[in-house]
């Protein structure tokens, strides 16, 4: 799934640090973080949270960003991101209710996003695999069409979309989305894992086998290689 990279502390950051330390050394009080300039600090200290893992004190942060700024969209769209990897925290230790939870304010974050700025198709993609965890297969496709619709040659975009399907047992039209991906990138090792997928559970067995086979060859260090060599041990004993 598609996601911002997080950069340590940025500029706006260090330079918040340095005047800090400038009005304590001239005898002066610590200035309130409480106003709209002060925003940023709290974005790029709960960029720094998150890219250490610390998702609650990340989310306070960005909150706290989104407080002084309501339309601060960067930091509604991280905020997004750290629901989203709290929920997946949740759901591998097996905390449904808080996974659900944490999915439903990933979601409100991201729609708010979506208002503040329409062509954002990130926002529509991390949406939409949103949904897809929280089991909303048809609003997850609605959203990831509005993501192929705003960026036609991201491949990424038609990917989810493809997934989506997949889920849905739509496989008629993830194996044309994922064969989308292909004529994009035609390197997109993911495509052929879902191709592997739909081609099975359609029943197309020949195409799974080759296109499992093909994701192996060009992502030999994949997390899912192992379900991928299960799969072809399976249809080719079949």
């Amino acid at each position: 799934m598609k996601q911002e990279q997080w950069i340590l502390l940025g500029g706006a950051a260090l330079l918040v640090i340095a005047l800090l330390a400038g009005w304590q050394f001239l005898g002066g009080g610590l200035p309130s973080l409480e106003g709209p300039g002060n925003a940023e600090a709290h974005y790029q200290a709960g960029k720094a949270a998150s890219a250490k893992g610390d998702l609650s004190t990340a989310i306070a942060e960005f909150e706290a960003a989104i407080k002084l700024r309501p339309d601060y969209a960067e930091a509604h769209y991280a905020l997004g991101v750290a629901y989203t990897r709290q929920g997946e925290t949740y759901v591998q230790s097996n905390q449904l209710t808080e996974a659900g939870n944490a999915y439903s304010k990933a979601v409100a974050a991201y729609q708010k996003v979506i208002a503040l700025e329409p062509n954002k198709t990130d926002a529509y993609i991390n949406l939409g695999n949103v949904y897809i965890q929280m089991g909303q297969l048809d609003q997850a496709i609605a959203v990831l069409r509005k993501a192929v619709e705003l960026s036609p040659n991201d491949p990424d975009a038609h990917y989810n979309l493809g997934a989506a399907y997949q889920f849905n047992k739509q496989y008629d039209q993830a194996i044309a989305t994922f064969q989308k991906v292909l004529e994009l990138d035609a390197n997109y090792a993911d495509a052929y894992l879902g191709l592997g997928y739909a081609y099975k559970d359609k029943g197309e067995k020949d195409k799974a086998i080759q296109a499992f086979e093909t994701f192996l060859k060009l992502k030999p260090d994949s997390p899912y290689r192992p379900a991928a060599e299960q799969e072809l041990a399976a249809l080719k004993g079949s």
